[in-house]
């Protein structure tokens, strides 16, 4: 509330192509790989997600034990690939949407 929508649109496309021009920092990189690690972690502590998480390797992988293999891709992931991967799916046209709640007093 209160900040203009094509502000916030400015620096997402600011932050967007500082990424694309200059890539991310190793910080950046090894921080979302332990947020990732860890949120894995944390969701097959209950059996009941353990059990959904196996099911969905098994139907998606046809391999129930397809963890790792996550764990090792997510592992592997460079910097280089994040600037990579920004500059191929971030660049060029995009389509905005939007949504404005209307006030109490608009209506």
């Amino acid at each position: 509330p209160g900040v203009e929508p094509d502000f916030i649109k400015e620096k997402i496309l600011e932050e967007i192509n500082s990424i694309i021009n200059n890539g991310i920092l190793e910080l950046e990189v090894q921080r979302f790989k332990n947020i990732t690690r860890s949120g894995f972690i944390y969701s097959i502590q209950n059996i009941d997600s353990l059990a959904a998480q196996f099911n969905s390797y098994n139907y998606y992988l046809s391999d129930p034990n397809k963890f790792e293999f996550e764990l090792q891709e997510i592992e592997s992931i460079k910097k280089e690939e994040v600037k990579a991967a920004a500059k191929e799916f971030l660049s060029g046209s995009f389509v905005e949407l939007q949504i404005i709640k209307k006030m109490k007093s608009e209506k």
